[in-house]
């Protein structure tokens, strides 16, 4: 790929200022608020984490990009994102290299068998609506258990585009992790929709909890697949999670996933009575 010096200096000079970020004491500083933190030990004080979700437009306006190319635009939105957070001055941990996600082939390539449709507003910043592909019971036998393939060609493609680009400032790094989100609720939502999910537990209990049943064994399936590759990679450096290693033998030859941090949520439950709540919240917490 044939990168014009402008665009190559200006990134090289956004990499430089993360650079500098990561190695800058009060990033040591964060990083080891959240350890205390997680490891119950007294911090000085309590970690702040600010996640922008839904504003980044508002942050980093699509017209201020300097590149033109969507890849380098993808990195140029990255490594601003990294400058911004450090401007808000909250305690999200910067990482002194270029994260690089491993990538993987994924059959069928949708994940589950069936497309994922959000209708989107003619307004910019309108709200977004569920079209769920599960309408009806007979839509649940589309379903499939994904089978994902490492694809070392593409990952390796742009490991070296990024070490081309910066690699003597901010180098690259591959990083991997569950290609599935354990977060449940947010695709049985997808697959089912939103309303109809709730609907479900009042009038189709059973039908909500085969589907429930089904992500979990896609998401448990993902992650045993990716931890037989051999590549998982810690992901004990991201804020919230930033910890300690737990259960970490030092000549381990490769990371397991039973060690590897991940977050669950049950917000799409929220508006339940107790009741309703205990019997799906709480049975998806066993299903792991």
């Amino acid at each position: 790929m044939i990168v014009c010096s402008k665009e190559r200096d200006y990134l090289r000079n956004l990499a430089q200022q993360v650079a500098e970020i990561a190695a800058s004491p009060e990033n040591e500083q964060i990083k080891k608020r959240w350890r205390d933190v997680n490891g119950l030990r007294k911090p000085d004080r309590a970690p702040v984490y600010c996640r922008p979700m839904g504003c980044w437009e508002e942050l980093i306006p699509p017209e201020s990009f300097f590149c033109s190319d969507s890849w380098l635009r993808d990195v140029e939105f990255y490594l601003k994102r990294v400058i911004v957070k450090h401007e808000i001055g909250d305690d999200d941990p910067v990482d002194a290299y270029y994260p690089v996600d491993a990538k993987f082939d994924c059959d069928p390539p949708n994940i589950w068998g069936v497309d994922i449709i959000h209708e989107r507003p003619a307004e910019a910043e309108g709200a977004w609506a569920y079209n769920p592909p599960l309408k009806t019971e007979s839509d649940f036998e589309k379903l499939r258990i994904p089978r994902f393939t490492y694809n070392k060609v593409r990952t390796e493609e742009e490991m070296s585009r990024i070490n081309d680009l910066f690699g003597d400032i901010l180098p690259p790094k591959m990083e991997c992790g569950p290609p599935i989100s354990s977060i449940i609720g947010t695709h049985v939502a997808n697959l089912r929709g939103l309303t109809e999910m709730m609907m479900d537990m009042i009038a189709e209990p059973e039908l909500i909890h085969r589907l429930t049943a089904y992500v979990r064994d896609c998401v448990l399936e993902s992650m045993k697949q990716i931890e037989e590759t051999g590549l998982l990679t810690p992901n004990n450096n991201k804020p919230m999670m930033c910890s300690d290693w737990i259960d970490r033998n030092p000549s381990m030859e490769r990371l397991l996933i039973r060690i590897y941090g991940s977050i669950q949520t049950a917000r799409n439950m929220t508006r339940f009575r107790l009741q309703c709540g205990k019997n799906f919240v709480c049975n998806i917490r066993y299903l792991f």
